[in-house]
C-alpha cells in the first residue's frame, strides 16, 4: 500500500498532531521557562532575559497565555501561572528533562541544548512516556 499520501511538511504535521497540547513550539517554550521560573517573583524582564527575547515580545506572549488560561497577569505586574499553567508546565519540563535524558544517553553529557528545544516539541506524550520507560530499563509499551 503506498503511503506517499500521508508525509507533510514539518509545519503541516505541527498543525496536523499538537502532540500533548494545544500550544505553539514557542507557547510551550514561554510556559515551561515560567514553570521553571515559578519559585520567583516572575517579571516580564526577567523572563525576556531568560528566554534571551524582548520585553515587548514577552508581553505580547503573556497576553495569548493569559487568553489561554495558563497565566495570570497584569501589565507592569508579576507573571503567575494558573492550575492549568501548572499542570502545562509539570507535562514540558517532564517531557524536556525526558529528552535530554535520551540523547545524554546516546551523545554522552554532551548534547546540545538546541536539539533538545527543537525535539521536544515533535514527541507524543505516549512517544515521551515510552523513551522514560526505555531509559529506565523497563520494557515499552
Amino acid at each position: 500500500m503506498d503511503k506517499t499520501n500521508d508525509f507533510r511538511t514539518q509545519y503541516g504535521y505541527m498543525l496536523a498532531d499538537k502532540n500533548g497540547t494545544d500550544l505553539s513550539a514557542s507557547m510551550e517554550d514561554y510556559v515551561e521557562m515560567i514553570y521553571r521560573l515559578s519559585s520567583d517573583a516572575i517579571r516580564v524582564n526577567n523572563l525576556a532575559a531568560h528566554l534571551h527575547v524582548t520585553p515587548s515580545a514577552v508581553s505580547r506572549m503573556a497576553e495569548q497565555l493569559k487568553q489561554r488560561g495558563l497565566i495570570e497577569f497584569e501589565r507592569y505586574g508579576f507573571i503567575t501561572l494558573t492550575d492549568e499553567g501548572k499542570r502545562t508546565g509539570a507535562f514540558l519540563l517532564w517531557r524536556h528533562d525526558t529528552v535530554k535524558r535520551l540523547l545524554e544517553r546516546i551523545n554522552g553529557e554532551d548534547s546540545k541544548l538546541s536539539e533538545i528545544e527543537q525535539i521536544e516539541h515533535f514527541l507524543s506524550p505516549v512517544t515521551v512516556k515510552n523513551i522514560e520507560i526505555f531509559l529506565d530499563g523497563q520494557k515499552t509499551q
